[in-house]
């Protein structure tokens, strides 16, 4: 029998309480975008909470755009917004789901934006948040944004804001304590990225194992522990190791968001180059060439999932920069060794260039 809707609403459908409580906070988000007057160059508005488990993202309960918003503010809300996480340490929701902070800032998300941030009291000095978005261009000097648009927002505030706190509530009240409301509601996760993700593979590692597995066994092991310890000190750390390969992942510093090909080159991809470097030396010490190393580095956003093991709770690190990482992996030549880089990392590598179609390009070693 054939199914509707997506692969997550299909086999893991929500509560349906959840989906009311949600409902009720769109049509509560609704009642204020109706209510600000043309005269405000008002784009759309969202509701933000924390998550419980993902606890440097906030999910996103509910958007609304106005009907005249151009097409540019719908696009970037489709793509970062609407059905997602976002990534708190680099939006300006963060700053007042932590401090409580109302009024205007800078959209850290897009430069055509200035946003207005309303908070929403919640548990253990926490805030949801209301953010309405504006059209940068259209609203004249930022330095008098809030003597003319405060009267309108706290007006409007005042006639729905009980509304809109109480549904917020409800929504995570139906969700419950602990528990991630973001997964509840099938949230994607954040476009920003937070790390860099590095694979090596050993490739030819089955040919030699048939004629000396005790040897490659040893070299496996030594090539596992020296390549975190390359990696350490540019901010690698170990996901884990799988057969004849390693994962490896550099988080990205809050303060290296502005120079972040700068940042790959001194890093992740340095670390890559110096285990390529340390595989070479170490094999040609012995007089051998084989077997040689594919190496893979892509960027994107990590998160950590909760999985219930009969043995205890295991935290497990996904995201689909792992698929990307391990395409490039796979797509790599294996008669030599190589690096090489997602498409995603070669545009932040080297935004100068005009990156290539292909989903994966090979780097000089």
């Amino acid at each position: 029998m054939a199914t509707t809707g997506t692969f997550s609403e299909t086999l893991y459908p929500s509560d349906p309480l959840i989906v009311a409580a949600v409902q009720r906070a769109e049509r509560s988000l609704q009642a204020v975008v109706s209510d600000i007057g043309p005269d405000l160059p008002l784009l759309g508005a969202a509701l933000f909470a924390p998550d419980d488990w993902h606890v440097e993202d906030a999910g996103v309960l509910a958007v609304v755009d106005r009907d005249t918003a151009p097409k540019s503010h719908l696009s970037f809300v489709k793509d970062a917004i609407r059905g997602r996480r976002v990534f708190m340490p680099r939006t300006n929701v963060g700053h007042t789901i932590k401090t409580g902070y109302k009024g205007f800032g800078e959209s850290l998300m897009n430069d055509n934006h200035i946003v207005h941030n309303m908070p929403i009291a919640l548990d253990h000095g926490k805030h949801a948040v209301m953010q309405m978005a504006f059209n940068k261009a259209a609203s004249g000097d930022y330095g008098g944004l809030p003597a003319r648009f405060d009267p309108h927002i706290a007006a409007t505030w005042k006639r729905h804001g009980d509304d809109i706190s109480d549904s917020v509530h409800t929504v995570l009240s139906r969700v419950g304590a602990g528990r991630s409301f973001s997964d509840e509601l099938h949230l994607n996760v954040p476009v920003t990225p937070n790390a860099f993700v590095l694979n090596w593979d050993v490739s030819g590692s089955k040919q030699v194992a048939r004629t000396d597995y005790t040897a490659l066994r040893r070299y496996m092991d030594e090539l596992m522990e020296d390549a975190a310890c390359i990696a350490e000190p540019y901010g690698g750390e170990v996901l884990r190791c799988e057969g004849d390969g390693q994962w490896l992942m550099f988080r990205i510093p809050e303060d290296r968001y502005d120079d972040l090909g700068q940042f790959a080159a001194q890093n992740a991809l340095h670390a890559a180059r110096q285990i390529v470097a340390y595989h070479q030396q170490r094999l040609g010490s012995q007089g051998l060439k084989k077997p040689f190393l594919r190496c893979a580095v892509g960027i994107g956003y990590v998160e950590s999932t909760r999985l219930h093991l009969p043995r205890g709770e295991y935290i497990e690190r996904q995201g689909s920069v792992f698929w990307d990482v391990q395409r490039a992996s796979k797509g790599a030549c294996r008669d030599r060794d190589v690096l090489m880089v997602t498409n995603d990392m070669y545009r932040v590598a080297y935004p100068q260039r005009n990156a290539p179609r292909a989903k994966s390009v090979e780097l000089s070693l």
